[in-house]
């Protein structure tokens, strides 16, 4: 296993956002992958060279030669784009430049693996141990983009589970005022501001995951409070207006 470079992952800095400055923890961006991608690969009839496959599939420097039929039953995006293509038996598709900008090939490669198996364990097995917010948030944006309503409903579950898991962890007893927010907890709350930020800022707006992100920060308020970060956080027309939406007047 290895650790893709943090670089590679969706960026959360938007130009002139003071608050997507946010310092995020280890914890924001680590995409863990297979190395050895024949591994799977060769099981899931997904590779390079597979002599089933009839589509081959584009994405910047890298090409998979996968089976479109699994393609377009699983994701609405890869039905409209091997539709438009020839008729023959070999389909050749190639992902929009501006979408393998925003995120790694590596990420990509996860996202084949999942239309192949369609596994929630999968999801939770092959990512993060445990999401962080910001995880959640991009990979939701890049599953609407290839329209896989099934992972974007795993990406929602996943922050209401993550909110209740870091209250139970970090919730049960409140820290005097005079300690710090322990390292642990702030990685996850700035990993949880950064993906407020990249949902307003950086994709384009989704009712649901703006639903799901101002309960989990109606539910972390308390602690978010606490953070030194989330000044800096509200002191910017998103976090003003997320402070707001949470019921956060005062500050």
């Amino acid at each position: 296993m290895s650790i893709a470079n943090r670089n590679d992952f969706p960026s959360d800095k938007t130009p002139n956002n003071k608050a997507a400055t946010i310092e995020a923890g280890k914890i924001d961006r680590r995409l863990v992958v297979h190395v050895d991608q024949h591994r799977w690969s060769d099981h899931w009839g997904c590779w390079w060279d597979n002599p089933k496959g009839d589509t081959t599939i584009e994405y910047g420097k890298q090409q998979w030669k996968v089976d479109g039929f699994i393609l377009r039953r699983q994701s609405g995006w890869f039905r409209g784009a091997l539709s438009d293509s020839n008729n023959d038996d070999n389909h050749h598709v190639v992902i929009p430049s501006h979408f393998c900008k925003n995120a790694s090939p590596q990420l990509f490669h996860a996202i084949l693996r999942f239309i192949y198996t369609s596994s929630r364990k999968f999801v939770q097995k092959f990512f993060e141990d445990v999401l962080s917010f910001l995880s959640c948030v991009e990979i939701f944006f890049i599953e609407d983009f290839f329209d896989i309503n099934s992972l974007k409903e795993v990406m929602l579950a996943n922050i209401k589970r993550h909110t209740k898991l870091i209250l139970s962890v970090f919730g049960a007893n409140r820290r005097p005022l005079h300690e710090k927010v322990p390292s642990e907890e702030k990685d996850h709350l700035v990993s949880f501001l950064n993906g407020v930020i990249a949902a307003e800022t950086q994709h384009g707006w989704s009712a649901r995951l703006q639903r799901e992100l101002y309960d989990a920060g109606d539910m972390l308020r308390a602690r978010l409070l606490e953070l030194p970060d989330f000044r800096h956080f509200v002191a910017t027309k998103v976090g003003k207006d997320f402070a707001r939406a949470i019921g956060i007047r005062d500050l």
